[in-house]
């Protein structure tokens, strides 16, 4: 009987002690999923973070890139016309149009000379080449052929001129009368910033 219960007493300890250990396996389960879910919440974060940071390095990019992309127009001159290449847009307001073939070899580019609310008159088209620089004021010096003219040039009537672009020198030119009785020479040149005609006053042999 002594043996028996002895026994049974061991069993119940045994039992007890297995219990306690199966107990103390799930709670140390438990911990550990809950840290993985801390773990996984906060890389999420952390990786959300990154990922603004990333976005934000990205724009900033983008913004400097988009500002050397944006065109430049250095064509803003005080004259009373405009100069930009002929093509179907640019002649498309209007429905007549003069042309004045200054050169007639090479390559010949086609540039259209306007007005937007100014009549400009006595123009005259000249080819021309460069001869040398004024000792003073280190100008340009031009000798000049005539090779057509024009008695004005209105909003509504605009000229193409055909000539082919000199490398640095101006190959090409005009002069007109102002509203206010001063002639003035113009060359033209090829901008080195976006490659659009541009205007500029220059000096001819006399």
């Amino acid at each position: 009987m002594y043996r028996k219960i002895v026994c049974l007493l061991l069993t119940l300890t045994l039992v007890a002690s297995l219990m306690i250990g199966c107990g103390s396996n799930d709670s140390n389960t438990a911990n550990n999923s809950n840290n993985t879910t801390e773990d996984n919440n906060g890389s999420t974060e952390n990786n959300d973070n990154n990922e603004n940071d990333d976005n934000g390095e990205d724009e900033d990019d983008n913004e400097g890139e988009n500002d050397e992309d944006e065109p430049v127009d250095d064509r803003e001159y005080p004259f009373p016309f405009y100069l930009a290449y002929a093509d179907a847009d640019t002649l498309a307001p209007y429905s007549n149009y003069s042309t004045i073939a200054i050169h007639t070899e090479g390559q010949v580019s086609e540039v259209l000379l306007y007005t937007k609310d100014a009549t400009i008159t006595n123009l005259k088209f000249y080819a021309l080449e460069f001869v040398d620089f004024d000792e003073n004021t280190y100008d340009a010096i031009y000798k000049k052929t005539l090779v057509g003219e024009l008695s004005e040039l209105t909003p509504d009537e605009p000229v193409v001129l055909q000539f082919e672009f000199g490398e640095f020198m101006a190959t090409a030119g005009f002069s007109y009368v102002d509203a206010e009785g001063v002639e003035h020479l113009i060359g033209i040149t090829m901008s080195g910033l976006n490659g659009e005609p541009i205007p500029g006053n220059i000096t001819a042999q006399e």
